[in-house]
This record gives C-alpha cells, sequence and structure tokens, in this order.
C-alpha cells in the first residue's frame, strides 16, 4: 500500500495579470518570473499573504492595482530542498524558490491554486507607467547599438524599496567614425529618464572601454555584465559573459575591501543611520568573499544570505524593502555591526589570500577578437 503524499498549505499575494495566467493554466501553475524577479516566495501564513496584497499589490501598477491571495498545497519532498526564511518574524516565514526551479515547484503542486482573499486599491494615476513598459521604452531610445542592458543597484541587489529608482547599466557600440575620427568619442552614455513616477538612471559605455574595465579588478561591471535582469541582450552578451570568467582574479578583492569600507564610513558618519549603506556594506563583503571562494559573481544579498545565514539581514532587508530609500536604523546596535564589519572584513581579506583564482585576466586576446568582430558587425558597408 503507496504512502499517502504529504504536502504543506503555503499562500501567494498576486496582482491581477498573474492571476489571469494562473487561471489559464486551470489553477495548477504559477507563471514564470518576470526579468526582475529572480526568487519566487511562497509564504506559510494567510495573514501575511494578506498583508502585502493589501499593502503592496494594491499599490503596484503591474499588479493591477488588486491584491489576490492563492492557497494551495505543495508536496513536502520538494519543499525540503529549501530552507524557510523569516522575512518579518515568525508571522512572516517564506521559502525562497529559484525562479529556474518554478517548473519543478509547479509540478509538486497538489490540487488547485485557489483564491481566497481579494484586496483593492485606488484607480491608477494617468502618469503611472509599469516597469517593464518605462525601462524597454528608455532601451529602445538609445542611438547606438546596444551589446547588453541589465538592471543593477537596489533592484539588483535585492532590497530595493518602493521609491527606489531603476539603476540600467549596458553596453553600446560606437560607429567606426567615432572610433578613428579626430573627435572625443562617445565612450559613456548617462541618460536620467523620468517616466510616470519612475526614475530611471541609464548608463552605457562603448564596447571597448567596458573591456578595458573588465581587464582591471572591477568588481562593477562583472556585475552588470552578470545580472540576471536582463532587459536587452545579444548573442554576444551571452559570448562576452563566457568570456569574462577569464577576467577575475584574486586581486578583486581589492575592489570589494575599498567599497565595503567607504559604505561603512558613510553609514557611520549619519545619525541616525540610515539602513541603505549598512545593506550595501554586507552586500559587499558577501559578494567578495563569494567570489574569492568560487570564481562566480553573485550579487544578490537575499540568495548570497542562503549561503551565510546572517539572520539579521532578513529583518535589515526587509525593513529597507517596506520602506523608503532614505529610511533610518533608529535604535541600531552599532557595537553589533561594527563588529561585522570587522569580523567579515577579516574574512574577506582571508578568502584572498586564500583564493585560487589567477593572478591576471587571461582572455585579452578573446576579448580583442570580439571586439574586432563587434566593430566590422556594426559598421556601413562601402558603398
Amino acid at each position: 500500500m503507496s504512502k499517502p503524499i504529504q504536502t504543506t498549505t503555503l499562500y501567494r499575494p498576486v496582482g491581477g495579470p498573474e492571476l489571469e495566467l494562473i487561471r489559464q493554466s486551470g489553477n495548477l501553475r504559477f507563471p514564470p518570473r518576470l526579468f526582475w524577479q529572480p526568487i519566487f516566495y511562497p509564504v506559510l501564513s494567510e495573514q501575511y499573504a494578506a498583508q502585502i496584497a493589501s499593502t503592496w499589490n494594491i499599490r503596484d501598477a503591474e499588479a493591477g492595482y488588486v491584491g489576490y491571495v492563492t492557497r494551495f498545497q505543495v508536496r513536502n519532498d520538494l519543499l525540503d530542498r529549501y530552507e524557510i526564511h523569516e522575512a518579518s518574524g515568525r508571522d512572516g516565514r517564506e521559502y525562497w524558490i529559484p525562479a529556474t526551479d518554478l517548473e519543478a515547484f509547479n509540478h509538486a503542486i497538489v490540487g488547485s491554486i485557489e483564491v481566497i482573499a481579494e484586496f483593492r486599491g485606488d484607480p491608477p494615476a494617468e502618469d503611472d507607467v509599469p516597469p517593464s513598459i518605462a525601462l524597454n521604452a528608455i532601451v529602445a531610445e538609445q542611438k547606438y547599438p546596444l551589446l547588453f542592458v541589465t538592471i543593477s543597484g537596489a533592484h539588483l541587489y535585492g532590497f530595493a524599496s518602493p521609491d527606489s529608482d531603476w539603476d540600467l547599466r549596458g553596453v553600446h557600440v560606437l560607429p567606426i567614425s567615432q572610433v578613428v575620427g579626430l573627435g572625443q568619442p562617445e565612450e559613456t552614455v548617462d541618460a536620467m529618464s523620468v517616466r510616470g513616477r519612475l526614475e530611471i538612471d541609464l548608463v552605457t559605455h562603448d564596447v571597448k572601454k567596458f573591456m578595458r574595465l573588465m581587464l582591471k579588478p572591477n568588481g562593477y561591471v562583472l556585475e552588470q555584465l552578470h545580472s540576471p535582469l536582463i532587459i536587452h541582450t545579444t548573442p554576444e552578451h551571452e559570448e562576452l559573459l563566457d568570456i569574462a570568467q577569464g577576467c577575475v582574479t584574486r586581486h578583486h578583492v581589492h575592489h570589494y575591501l575599498g567599497f565595503a569600507a567607504n559604505q561603512w564610513k558613510l553609514f557611520r558618519k549619519e545619525d541616525p543611520p540610515r539602513v541603505k549603506p549598512l545593506l550595501y556594506v554586507y552586500r559587499v563583503l558577501l559578494t567578495g568573499i563569494h567570489l574569492m571562494r568560487t570564481g562566480r559573481i553573485e550579487a544578490n544579498l537575499k540568495r548570497l544570505n542562503h549561503e551565510f545565514g546572517l539572520n539579521y539581514l532578513d529583518d535589515l532587508i526587509q525593513r529597507k524593502v517596506e520602506n523608503t530609500e532614505s529610511c533610518r536604523l533608529d535604535g541600531a546596535d552599532m557595537a553589533f555591526h561594527e563588529n561585522e564589519f570587522h569580523r567579515l572584513e577579516t574574512r574577506l581579506k582571508q578568502a584572498g589570500e586564500d583564493s585560487s583564482l589567477p593572478e591576471r585576466p587571461t582572455v585579452r586576446d578573446r576579448l580583442n577578437d570580439l571586439l574586432v568582430r563587434l566593430r566590422v558587425k556594426h559598421s556601413p558597408e562601402p558603398e
């Protein structure tokens, strides 16, 4: 006689468009994540799901200013692969399912997904523009061919506030006339834009400048290149990602040590201090340690904390995402955070000393070959 299937009841707040996709599946599965959603968050409490639906979804243009609470059963043999995280105390417990695992998660749903609550917000203002439309629109307006554009900043790091701006970073390819002519080439394009209520900062570098930065111990460009939040891509973007592994060296440790020290100074000089620079301190230190150990870029603080298990980070992240960019950390235990800063700084230094990463990049010729091919590809044919 077969054993009965063991399941756990989970909940998920969803907006109108996501619910429509669920219904199109026969109420059997959740739709794939969007490009800025690398993690799928089912929660264990109906109350917590209702709190999110009634405070977040009803203010979200992408959600249609409506929030629904869904309830469903998931097999325990699937859930046992993942840890439970406390995003906001015990009542705010949730699973963090990577977007790449969502297909397996859907297969583990037993029965149907049902709607058990509905919340509606105010009608959308005329100047509201959904992020997906605004971000793609500004990319489409660029005058030079683009190799890639990704989302960076707080959205990439996993602690964006409702009023966070959108940081887009990428690579453009200048025409041959600018590269070989007497004029100053436009190596960097910086385009600030306001679309509805969204503030968007798009910065792109010419491919040659970007490649030169890749050959230096510069963690910024590698994080931008490896961001999973992709707005625009090309086959050459995939090729550059493959080549980039040969740009990672043990000297990248200095980039992360310097950045962390600067953010710590910024955090310390304000009274009361802001949450944002403290999260940057921890994000940078953990990214650096992870890179020195594995040779792989990971910039998302939530995913990094899967590895490091620092319980206090969940509360800091939750405080940031539920408040404004300038939110303060009243009553901060400065001694605790200072000890943690120095502890993780020491771990990063040691990880750099112990790293088996090479001393210098090994892919200069491959970058040069790709650069030449891109210049030729985007040069006009002679008449």
